[in-house]
């Protein structure tokens, strides 16, 4: 089941420009905030990131031909203070014990070596499309920092779409009292219009590609003055200090 989600995802991303475009904008960004050393992508999926970044090592649950290593993300095999950055794109949310998993990074990063994080956003508007028009769930009541209750019998794929909103956002105290040496230099807050239109990896494309620089246009323009209360994804980059 998974090997043929992967599958179908990597055969839309190959027709649909629209979602390419999106993605690749999000990797260029990315890559800006990457410190030097080795970078390790967790959860790298279909392998889009990789072929944007060929140096980049990527690493899923799930074998694939197209990934460089299969390992969990919470029982990480890289020595302490070997790795310069963890890149995590839409797959913070699909893990059963973030907080767990972002120990083992914290182990595994050099000093000044980064997590750079991007993923789903929960705002008022957001929640809307996320919970009503996506099949992945959305729970802002999960307790991230207990053990029993973030320790689910949790499979690939399944998911909390409010881990990232949660973690560096809501629950920012305590994410940054768990983790003091891992500070959070960057919480960018973006996309509302864009990515729903595309339809992503799972929807429906609702615009074609020749509106993506007017849909960019509105999207910068709504994220500047409404920010958080309309915003679908965010940015986050964590620094070992």
């Amino acid at each position: 089941m998974s090997k043929e989600i992967l599958d179908s995802h990597r055969e839309i991303w190959n027709k649909r420009r629209l979602t390419r475009y999106l993605y690749n904008g999000w990797y260029r960004d990315i890559e800006k905030e990457l410190s030097r050393g080795l970078t390790i992508e967790l959860g790298a999926g279909t392998g889009n990131f990789k072929e944007f970044m060929p140096e980049c090592v990527s690493t899923d649950l799930v074998w694939c031909e197209w990934l460089d290593m299969v390992h969990d993300a919470s029982v990480l095999p890289y020595r302490d203070g070997t790795v310069g950055n963890f890149v995590l794109i839409d797959a913070i949310h699909h893990i059963s014990d973030p907080v767990a998993s972002l120990a083992e990074m914290e182990r595994c990063l050099k000093k000044g070596g980064r997590v750079v994080i991007l993923d789903v956003f929960i705002s008022p508007f957001s929640y809307l499309y996320y919970n009503y028009f996506h099949k992945e769930d959305v729970d802002l009541s999960a307790d991230l920092f207990d053990l029993k209750d973030a320790r689910t019998e949790k499979k690939p794929f399944e998911s909390n779409q409010a881990i990232a909103t949660l973690l560096f956002f809501r629950q920012l105290e305590r994410y940054s009292a768990r983790f003091p040496c891992l500070k959070p230099v960057k919480r960018e807050v973006r996309e509302f219009l864009l990515y729903p239109m595309s339809g992503g990896f799972e929807g429906a494309q609702l615009a074609p590609f020749f509106l993506k620089g007017f849909l960019s246009a509105i999207d910068r323009a709504a994220i500047k003055t409404l920010g958080r209360f309309i915003a679908g994804r965010c940015l986050v980059v964590l620094e070992k200090a």
